[in-house]
């Protein structure tokens, strides 16, 4: 039997160095894939973290406006159900009216239900179909105004922001007056922000208290859940101010940046 004689290199340590270097080169590979893969799969975690932090911010600012509407409502609810329940014998045929607007707000409260932002016009809108059933309760003791620069009506504001504050002077301010009442509502765009005023010539708004020599204005629920969804929306880019106006009244200012729908 003949045996086949082993090759052994003439030169070990050159044998040695080239199997060294080539298991270096596919450790580098190796090395190089795990390194991949993970920062792949980080990749892939961040991302997933990320549009989870999404969906719950998305979900917080929608229960966050769910709240508002379930703290606001019921108090006009209340005052125009009782309003009604008072009219049916005497003025059926102004409770009917009365119904029929109520039906149609709550309609049009329904339709923007989940929308966190809509136009100024359909804003504005929604605080027609509000302020035509609170002047049935008010009769002749409210005038309203309204001074809307045409560019600002498509400018995006978020949903419900006009409401509280008109249910806040109306609560506060005009409530008080036994005839007279001036509501005003005005829009402008100044330097890339769009400013919203609501002015009422009440006493006091925003549930002020006097003090001799002063008046601390304090916030009510709708003020307060206003500032901050503002703050949430837009940070720091935001402002709202309320102020006793020199000739008389109260009036609230609400400033943010000034934002087009897309296909505006």
């Amino acid at each position: 039997m003949h045996l086949q004689p082993t090759l052994v290199p003439s030169n070990l340590n050159t044998w040695a160095a080239s199997a060294l270097g080539t298991m270096d080169y596919g450790l580098l590979q190796y090395g190089l894939i795990l390194a991949w893969e993970h920062a792949a799969a980080h990749f892939k975690r961040a991302e997933e973290t990320r549009l989870k932090a999404s969906q719950l911010e998305a979900q917080l600012a929608r229960a966050q406006l769910q709240a508002l509407k379930m703290q606001l409502h019921p108090h006009f609810l209340f005052n125009t159900l009782h309003t009604i329940s008072e009219l049916i014998h005497a003025d059926p045929a102004t409770a009917e009216t009365m119904i029929v607007r109520l039906s149609d707000f709550l309609r049009l409260t329904l339709d923007h239900v989940g929308i966190p932002e809509v136009t100024l016009m359909q804003e504005v809108e929604f605080v027609k179909r509000y302020l035509e059933i609170e002047k049935m309760r008010f009769e002749d003791r409210l005038r309203v105004e309204m001074e809307l620069d045409t560019p600002t009506l498509y400018a995006r504001v978020p949903n419900l922001v006009l409401q509280p504050l008109v249910e806040n002077a109306l609560r506060h301010g005009l409530a008080r007056r036994t005839r007279d009442g001036l509501l005003s509502i005005r829009s402008t765009r100044e330097n890339g922000h769009l400013t919203i005023r609501v002015f009422d010539n009440g006493s006091n708004g925003a549930g002020a208290v006097e003090k001799p020599g002063a008046v601390t204005i304090q916030e009510g629920v709708g003020i307060s859940n206003t500032r901050r969804r503002l703050q949430q929306i837009y940070g720091v880019d935001h402002s709202l101010e309320m102020s006793h106006q020199p000739g008389g009244g109260f009036e609230v200012m609400i400033r943010v940046p000034f934002r087009l729908s897309p296909q505006d």
